[in-house]
């Protein structure tokens, strides 16, 4: 196969340039597609094997119910640290995977690490709340407030799709109940006999 070049000769008038152009990006744009694909097929599947299937089937349900960044949360990952440290080495969405930290990724890599954090988030942490958790990711890996500020607002521009909001649980008010006030009504809901 040839060059871009190659593929599409030098051209000689505005319109002939312009839709060159667009070709042009469209091969680029692909290969990123492409990419989001397999880490749309592949995400987090390394936690369904070995190592770190048995970590996360005895922690993973007490961790709900930690706040991300307390004493008890850092605690419960170190006592993973087999399942985790194997599960940085071979997900590169994580800012752990890179020798440079989050300024060793790509956009590709960041791209899934946001989509991941608005998950986990919400969903496996006790008063799950995607801001609270981006101040402490700001500080733990060395964020810098231009990338902070992209970062808050690709997860604003992703929460308003229909499909996003369909799966997302509370989050202090933004999306309804908090993960707190949801385990707290199910604790004083009178049970069926």
């Amino acid at each position: 196969m040839g060059t871009l070049r190659d593929l599409y000769p030098q051209p000689c008038t505005a319109k002939e340039k312009i839709t060159r152009h667009i070709n042009c990006v469209r091969v680029v744009l692909n290969e990123v597609i492409g990419e989001l694909w397999q880490r749309y097929n592949q995400h987090d599947r390394s936690k369904m094997e070995e190592p770190e299937i048995d970590y996360y089937k005895k922690y993973i349900c007490t961790m709900a119910q930690m706040e991300y960044g307390s004493d008890e949360y850092y605690e419960t990952l170190a006592l993973m640290a087999p399942a985790i440290q194997h599960h940085y080495h071979v997900n590169r969405h994580h800012p752990e995977h890179h020798y440079e930290g989050i300024n060793g990724m790509n956009l590709v890599d960041l791209v899934e690490m946001v989509a991941d954090w608005m998950i986990a988030s919400r969903l496996n942490n006790l008063n799950g709340n995607f801001d609270q958790s981006l101040e402490r990711n700001v500080q733990r890996f060395s964020i810098g407030p231009q990338l902070a500020g992209i970062i808050a607002n690709t997860e604003r521009w992703l929460s308003g799709f229909d499909g996003v909001k369909a799966i997302m649980p509370g989050d202090g008010g933004r999306y309804g109940k908090t993960q707190a006030q949801e385990h707290q009504r199910k604790k004083t809901q009178p049970k069926n006999i």
